[in-house]
Parts: structure tokens; C-alpha cells; sequence
């Protein structure tokens, strides 16, 4: 829409802006690379959306809903990229016989996607709105929670410089992830790094049905990446330690002491 030339005058814009700028912060590792090796910063943070203590004791104590026979996916928010997702999606229709349980597909955000063609109301349901908590509850019920992005490379400075927050839902509720993407994506990297569910660069048919059956003929996934899942809340989403950072970085003086205000 605005053209590549605008475009490009405005990362200029940007990063002779980030040169000056007293702090700056960045949405994930991949994007805070990209700052500094176009302005010669050494300094910065990534911050992500975090998790208050309340959240974090809560995601300690919670317990996995009782087994009711239903492998429940959980695909929270927009569809990023639609191609990939329908790829996926004909991989997991291909695959959903060779698992003992019933699988279902939930959609959650209220995006409308029972409307689409490639909606199968056997087994696939779209829910409503939910509050933040009653969000948590309904993807604790779920097994694993679905990421997609673009997979092939098509803009790969997005995959890289972006980050889904899908991942800090599903991680709220206890779920391992399911990521689908570029290997250069930020989602590629936290996934590996902190050993949050299953990641897949694959874009042949085969390849991604073979990945989708391995994991989901994997006996209790919540149980699986449970300590590796509650090791990176505590790390990447701690929202009293990045604004504890962010006040040490800004100088505030007792920054220990009003880490937890908002």
C-alpha cells in the first residue's frame, strides 16, 4: 500500500531514531539482532507480554482435566498464514483416523471461521468470546495448541521479527504448542530453546502428516512439556522480572520495591 521506497525511508527513519532513543525494547531476540546491527546498539530488551504472580502460581498449581476420550486442538486468534494453515489442515483431516482418540479442532476469538468452506462441523467447533480467565479454563481441556505460520519463507523478515502471542496464551493455560513455520522464525526459536511442544519447518504433505501423527499419538502432552512449559513462564514471561528490567533500565530508584505495579 505505501510502496516499497516509503517503506524503506521509514525503517531509516526508525533505526536513526533507535540510535538516539534513551531505551528501546523489542518484541523478540530475531527483532533485537535486527536493532542493534543497524545501529550499533549493544544495549536493549526483548519483553513480551508476561504473566502477574497471581498467573504464575495459578499455572503451578493447575491441574490436567480428567481424560474424557477427546484429543482437543486449540487454535486461539487469526489465521496468519492461510496457506500454511490449509496445508496443515489437510494433513491433520489425512492423519485423524490413525488416532485412537476423537480429535477436535476448537477455534477461539469469534473470527468467524465457521463460515469458511473448509469448516467441518463433525469435528470442529468455533467458540465465542471468552474473559482472560475463562479463556485459561476452556484451553485446559485442550491438548495442544496450534501455531501456523508461514512455513515456505514468503516474508521472512516477518516470521523473524515477529512474535505470535498465541504462544504466551496457550502457555497461560499449561498447553504445549504445536508450531508450524520458517526455521529462521521467532517461533522456531523459542520452541527449540525452551522445549515448549513440537516445531516443524516441513512444507511437503507427507513430511507434515508424519510430524502431526508423531505428536499426537504422544501419550499426556501437558504432562510431557509441563516443567519445561512452567521453566519459561517463569523466565520469558515474567511480567514482575521485565518490568523489574525496565525500571533498572529507566534508573528508577527501589525498582525491586514497585516491580509488581502496573
Amino acid at each position: 500500500v505505501l510502496g516499497e521506497s516509503r517503506c524503506q525511508r521509514f525503517v531509516v527513519n526508525i533505526h536513526e531514531l533507535l540510535r538516539t532513543a534513551g531505551s528501546f525494547d523489542a518484541i523478540c531476540p530475531g527483532a533485537l539482532t535486527e536493532i542493534r546491527s543497524h545501529t550499533g546498539r549493544t544495549d536493549g530488551l526483548v519483553v513480551h507480554s508476561g504473566f502477574e504472580p497471581q498467573h504464575l502460581a495459578a499455572l503451578e498449581k493447575m491441574e490436567t482435566v480428567p481424560d474424557d476420550g477427546v484429543l482437543r486442538l486449540a487454535y486461539v486468534g487469526t489465521i496468519i498464514s492461510e496457506n500454511d494453515f490449509l496445508q496443515m489442515l489437510a494433513a491433520l483431516k489425512k492423519i485423524r483416523a490413525q488416532v485412537p482418540q476423537k480429535i477436535a479442532l476448537e477455534f477461539f476469538g469469534g473470527r468467524n471461521y465457521r463460515s469458511r468452506a473448509w469448516f467441518e462441523p463433525a469435528w470442529m467447533t468455533e467458540h465465542g468470546m471468552f474473559t482472560d480467565e475463562g479463556l485459561i479454563t476452556a484451553l485446559r481441556r485442550c491438548a495442544w495448541g496450534i501455531v501456523v505460520m508461514d512455513s515456505a519463507g514468503v516474508d521472512p523478515r516477518y516470521s523473524r521479527f515477529s512474535f505470535p502471542n498465541k504462544v504466551g496464551t496457550y502457555l497461560s493455560a499449561g498447553v504445549p504448542v504445536l508450531g508450524f513455520g520458517h526455521p529462521t522464525s521467532s517461533l522456531a526459536q523459542i520452541l527449540l530453546e525452551h522445549r515448549l511442544g513440537r516445531f516443524t519447518s516441513a512444507t511437503a504433505n507427507e513430511q507434515l502428516e508424519e510430524f502431526l501423527l508423531e505428536a499426537l499419538l504422544l501419550p499426556s502432552p501437558r504432562a510431557a512439556f509441563r516443567e519445561d512449559i512452567l521453566r519459561c513462564a517463569h523466565t520469558e514471561f515474567n511480567a514482575a522480572e521485565i518490568r523489574a528490567r525496565l525500571w533498572r533500565l529507566w534508573g528508577v530508584a527501589g525498582a525491586s520495591s514497585v516491580q509488581t505495579q502496573v
